[in-house]
């Protein structure tokens, strides 16, 4: 039934009750401070990264280069400037492929792989050309206890460059690993190497 002014009148008992439509515009607010943080997420974590990799890259010119004439110079700098807008463009400048948070650990760390490499290579050796050196190849699980992914591919890597042992497969808590001998498979599984790879503590994936 419809009332003179055109709404529709439901009776419920007695009494007329008109029911009547009303559309609300919603109203959408643009702001562009929280586009960029939403979109972009490069407020505070980019941008150190990007300027360290920058003073990197633009350093390894210079070492590899050898000129300090201003016209190389400049074009060093513009090479430089494009592969970080380039990096930037592709989203590939992050904590991960450039970890610069971790660079006291990571030179650390470095050296003591270096040792071990040396030590494992010395160890080898002697097994291929020295009598009485025993063989025996192995695949054990070990512990991982890193918490990120950066750790743990660091972690499996330092295996692998390790003579004697090769990191097979790697899961969540444990990485699987051909060892040759079981001297080479004990030491790793104390964990001593596990515990100097360099990872952000407060971090966690």
């Amino acid at each position: 039934m419809l009332s003179p002014l055109g709404s529709k009148e439901a009776p419920i008992g007695r009494l007329p009750v008109k029911i009547i439509k009303i559309q609300i515009p919603v109203v959408y607010c643009y702001n562009p401070v929280l586009l960029i943080l939403e979109q972009q997420q490069i407020v505070d974590r980019p941008m150190k990264h990007i300027v360290s990799l920058g003073i990197l890259l633009f350093g390894l010119w210079i070492a590899l280069s050898g000129h300090m004439e201003p016209l190389l110079i400049s074009l060093g700098v513009a090479s430089t400037l494009l592969t970080l807008y380039l990096a930037h463009r592709m989203d590939v400048v992050d904590h991960e492929s450039h970890p610069i948070h971790l660079t006291h650990r990571i030179l650390s760390f470095t050296a003591y792989l270096i040792r071990e490499i040396v030590v494992a290579n010395w160890d080898v050796v002697k097994r291929i050309i020295m009598p009485g050196k025993s063989i025996s190849p192995q695949m054990i699980d070990v512990p991982m206890p890193q918490r990120t992914n950066l750790g743990r591919v660091i972690y499996a890597n330092a295996i692998t460059l390790t003579p004697g042992t090769v990191s097979v497969r790697l899961q969540k808590d444990t990485i699987t690993v051909h060892a040759l001998a079981r001297e080479t498979a004990e030491e790793l599984q104390t964990g001593k190497m596990a515990s100097v790879v360099p990872e952000d503590p407060r971090s966690k994936e």
